[in-house]
This record gives C-alpha cells, structure tokens and sequence, in this order.
C-alpha cells in the first residue's frame, strides 16, 4: 500500500511540483493527494471508483502509466479486503473455541459418547473460508465491471460520427422547456433547423476536441451553451483570457450555461473540462458534432474557433 504512494510522491518530487501545484493541476484536494501518497487507501473503502479516477488524473499530469497504476490500486484493494476477512475469521474462531471451552466443561458426558465427525473434524471449517474468499473475489470483480460500465454508458448511449473528418451543419437543439430554461433532454434526438430566423451554424474539425465555426455573416451575436453529462471541473479562456463571465468550479450533471459573445471581437475559445464524459456543446442551438475520439475521461481541452 505505502509503495504505490511512494511512487506518486516520488515522481511528483522528480518534476519538481508541490503538493499544492499538483492539486490545482488535478482538482484534488490537497488532504486527498497526501492520503494517496500516504498509501491510506483504507480511508476510501467502498469508493473504489472514484479512488481509480484521481489516479488516472495523477497519472496524466505526472506522466505515470495509468493502467500500471490502476492496476497496483486493484491489487492492494484485493489484499485489504483479504486481510480484513482473515482477521475477522481468526476472531470467530478464538470465539469458537471459547464457547466449546465453556461448553465442553460440564459433567455427565462420558468421553468415549463424543463422535470424532462432529467434535474433532475441522474439514468444514477450510471449505467455509474458501467459500467465503470466493464469494469476496466474486464481488469485486463484479463491482468493478458495474463502474466501468457505468462510466462508458454515457459514452455508448450516443450515435458518434466515427468519420475523423466532420465537416458540414450541425443540427439544432430542440426548443427549451419554458418552465425549465436549463434543462435540456439528452433523450430527444437534435430536428433539423427549419426555423429560419435561427442561424445557420458550420462546423468543420481540425484535430480532436479542436473545430473550426461559421455563422450568418449578418448575425452580430452569437450563443455558446454547454450541457454537462457528468459532473465535471471547468474553466473557460477567451481569446487566449480568462473569461470571467464563466466561473472556474464544479459543474453538476445536467447543468447548463449560455453564454453570448460578439462576433466582432470573437476569435476563439478553450474550455477546459477536468472529466469530458456526456458533455454536449452548442452555437446558435446547433450542437457541435463531436465524434468517439473527442471523449476523454482524463482533462480535456474543447477548442472552437470563429472563420470570419
């Protein structure tokens, strides 16, 4: 357990980065970083999940092998869990004898009445314990398939484009609900934009997470609205600035923010997202097409910018 924080302290150490730094560069709080580097994982029991995804942040800003290190993780879990399990069967069994101890004193019970099957035979005691280790082994293996696959569902329930050259319009957001503004169904399929007072939006991708944008050369204003599928850290740049219209926290599933810019004096923009998984992006409620690769569940960065 110490050694797997060792190595995270080591390598932090080695570039040179505080504890501090290396919590602003994961959005982890400092008493969690010094519990991983600790190796006092037993803290965290019962939230695996999450254990595993502040190691792959770790990994990505300290170049780590992820899968090495969330391997090590699923490793010592097993060895806790086992050691908890021989401890408390070794408490049931000091118990055990105690009981027999106190029961076997009494008078009236000849010697040669007892029956080697039942008093002395502990063979059933061995297959109890290997049952129960089974069992055990059976259940992580099975918790950690349901966070995997909770975390990829997400991802799986949408229709990605698999072509790595979008290019083309995107489609239009169904209208909002008005007794709900920022509530968006993530259900409904995007209709084509037969409104004609609504611009028409082009997108065309460059790299992953990277598009460039056309509006209507009339529209003086445009709309970027971000739908977030999962809870997520983020921070917005505009034109290479911080954008202080849009605060630097933690968004929750199914929240949403709109934000107007000036076509004018627009250029570009760069979201930063802490976990990208579900996130749904929007100009002139024309999603952008975002195709399989662009998904991430380590830190991202969505870049669009304006072709005037």
């Amino acid at each position: 357990m110490e050694n797997l924080g060792e190595k995270i302290k080591e390598q932090r150490i080695l570039k040179k980065m505080t504890i501090e730094e290396l919590s602003k560069e994961t959005f982890l709080s400092v008493a969690i970083l010094k519990d991983i580097e600790a190796g006092k994982f037993d803290r965290y029991e019962g939230e695996e999940t999450y254990v595993k995804m502040y190691l792959k942040k770790i990994s990505d800003v300290l170049d780590l092998d992820k899968q090495e290190l969330t391997q090590s993780y699923v490793e010592l879990t097993k060895e806790i869990k086992l050691s908890q399990l021989d401890e408390k069967l070794s408490s049931e069994k000091n118990q055990e004898k105690i009981v027999k101890e106190g029961k076997n004193f009494k008078f009236g019970s000849p010697h040669l009445a007892r029956k080697k099957s039942v008093y002395e035979d502990k063979s059933h005691i061995k297959i109890f314990r290997f049952l129960l280790v089974f069992i055990l082994i059976a259940g992580i293996i099975t918790v950690l398939w349901w966070g995997i696959s909770k975390t990829k569902s997400n991802v799986d329930s949408k229709d990605f484009n698999k072509n790595n050259n979008i290019a083309g319009e995107g489609q239009i957001l169904p209208p909002d609900d008005k007794d709900d503004k920022n509530k968006v169904d993530n259900n409904q399929p995007s209709q084509p934009n037969n409104n004609p007072s609504v611009s028409k939006v082009k997108f065309e991708k460059k790299d992953s997470l990277k598009y460039d944008f056309t509006i209507d050369s009339e529209e003086k204003e445009f709309v970027f609205k971000i739908v977030f599928g999962n809870d997520s850290w983020s921070s917005l740049k505009v034109n290479d600035q911080n954008y202080s219209a849009f605060d630097a926290k933690v968004y929750k599933k199914d929240e949403s923010v709109e934000l107007k810019f000036n076509s004018d004096d627009f250029n570009s923009l760069d979201l930063k997202n802490g976990y990208s998984m579900g996130h749904r992006y929007f100009i002139n409620n024309v999603e952008v097409p975002l195709s399989e690769d662009d998904y991430s569940e380590g830190i991202t960065h969505l870049i669009l910018q304006l072709k005037k």
